[in-house]
């Protein structure tokens, strides 16, 4: 290593960490100035160094982080909530991770680890890291699976529910999603949808269908201190009558006796707290490749740091009173996920259920590929805490255990590695699209070779949106259905509310 290019470096995370004190914070523009020129100086020495891949490469892709967080000191207004403490946090483990970088390459030359044992660590641990995610996949699918109660409910002992819909701007999906729903043969059913805050024709879709009992809720514009999407839920709770509200979007379709179904396995089981995973109809297979990610992190990837069950936004429904005791969604106003809260209580209490569509079910989901790209810009970000370094940990834990095994195995066959590394990279690749392939079925039904092949640009495409989001609520803007949710997304509650 060359020992003045690290103190360089080193010096900008120096910089970056005293900006954030109360003494130097006012003049924060002119040492960012200074060190934005010493990053670039860095990088541009990194450039020409021989230094070998693996430290240029990190060293660069910290660098471009670390200026992302310089930068916003200068792009971000004033109404930038607690900017300071952001930007320390963020210097703080971007430094951290530098230091954990500087001491591993310190302790590889100290022992003269040769680039070939290195790699067979690493393919080790990839092996073993999959070998993990598939036995959780097992469980995490075993688990999830729907199986109907072993007797259904007459008509007398189900349960009253209310099926609430938030809409904004659906002119495209509402009315099918309604003509799904009014098929049911659920006998106790109230249909309440909200229109909130519409540019377009959609109130005048839910008043036509007000002669089928479909109740219209005019919304009201949400406070500042809510998220939008959270105050059109508590709207709709608050107009409620069932004794279980169930809570969907409009890209969601229903089989006549799917209410009825779920409602009786509801029962039996006591849930009071309950996510579903919509299946995904080949009709409906265009979007698959933006969601595998999506569903690894309830199905694949163990919650060993969280204690939040696998949850899903799209259909979940919980008792009324649970919601009300619980403090109704004012309890969560800025949780980009406030279902996510509440499964949490429910768990908890082991009242919580998490069930896939696809093993049970005719329930599933039509949303289009522009729609999880927009769904996925406006969440990733905010479900990262707002947090530079989660994104960087995230993108960088993809890559090296989703990503490169397979690029390891095609690098060992082009530049003959040792066997050992071909066939661990080559078992590691396997795994995970063995894991792809149970993810598909859990979903679909089925298994398509198209989406086991297409799993490493699913990867690829998680990582870019994951960072185009956080670039977008920070230098850009965020449009969610006409509506800019940077402002209120920014100063939003980094993580679930602590339950008492």
């Amino acid at each position: 290593m060359n020992e003045q290019y690290l103190w360089l470096v080193i010096a900008t995370f120096l910089i970056s960490l005293v900006i954030s004190s109360k003494l130097l914070w006012p003049a924060r523009l002119l040492l960012s100035s200074l060190n934005v020129v010493l990053i670039g100086v860095s990088v541009g020495l990194l450039l020409v160094a021989n230094e070998g891949l693996i430290f240029s490469v990190t060293l660069a892709i910290l660098q471009l982080f670390h200026l992302f967080s310089i930068l916003r000191l200068a792009h971000r207004p004033s109404r930038y909530i607690e900017l300071r403490k952001r930007h320390f946090i963020s210097s703080l483990w971007l430094s951290c991770m530098l230091t954990a970088f500087i001491l591993s390459i310190a302790i590889i030359e100290e022992y003269s680890v040769t680039g070939i044992q290195l790699l067979g660590a690493i393919v080790t641990l990839q092996f073993v890291v999959a070998l993990v995610f598939l036995f959780h996949t097992r469980d995490a699918v075993a688990k999830s699976r729907f199986q109907s109660a072993k007797k259904m409910l007459s008509d007398k002992n189900l349960p009253t529910i209310t099926v609430a819909i938030p809409a904004r701007n659906e002119t495209a999906e509402l009315e099918d999603c309604l003509e799904s729903i009014l098929e049911s043969d659920y006998p106790k059913m109230e249909i309440l949808v909200l229109d909130d805050c519409s540019q377009d024709t959609t109130p005048q879709i839910i008043r036509d269908f007000a002669h089928r009992g479909v109740r219209f809720i005019e919304g009201k514009a949400p406070a500042q201190s809510w998220l939008a999407k959270n105050y059109a839920y508590q709207q709709l709770l608050d107009e409620s009558q069932g004794r279980y509200v169930l809570f969907c979007g409009v890209d969601v379709r229903f089989a006549k006796t799917d209410l009825r179904t779920i409602f009786s396995r509801v029962l039996a089981e006591k849930t009071r707290v309950c996510s579903i995973l919509p299946s995904r109809p080949k009709a409906y297979d265009d979007g698959f490749i933006l969601q595998p990610l999506r569903y690894y992190r309830e199905l694949v990837l163990p919650k060993i740091f969280s204690r939040v069950p696998p949850v899903i936004s799209t259909v979940w429904l919980a008792e009324r009173s649970f919601l009300s005791k619980s403090g109704g969604f004012g309890a969560a106003k800025k949780t980009i996920r406030p279902e996510r809260f509440f499964a949490r209580l429910g768990s908890r209490s082991g009242s919580y259920s998490f069930f896939l569509a696809g093993s049970g079910l005719g329930l599933y989901s039509v949303k289009s590929l522009k729609a999880q790209w927009n769904t996925a810009v406006r969440t990733r970000y905010p479900e990262s805490g707002n947090q530079i370094e989660r994104i960087i940990v995230s993108s960088v834990w993809y890559a090296v255990f989703f990503l490169s095994p397979g690029l390891i195995c095609i690098a060992s066959v082009i530049y003959g590695f040792p066997a050992y590394i071909l066939l661990l990279s080559l078992l590691a690749s396997l795994v995970l699209l063995y894991i792809q392939a149970r993810v598909c079925r859990a979903v679909s039904g089925s298994i398509s070779m198209r989406k086991v092949v297409l799993f490493p640009v699913s990867v690829i495409l998680e990582i870019i949106v994951m960072i185009y989001s956080m670039w977008a609520y920070e230098f850009s803007e965020v449009v969610w259905k006409g509506r800019n949710v940077c402002r209120p997304v920014l100063t939003t509650i980094p993580r679930l509310p602590k339950i008492r």
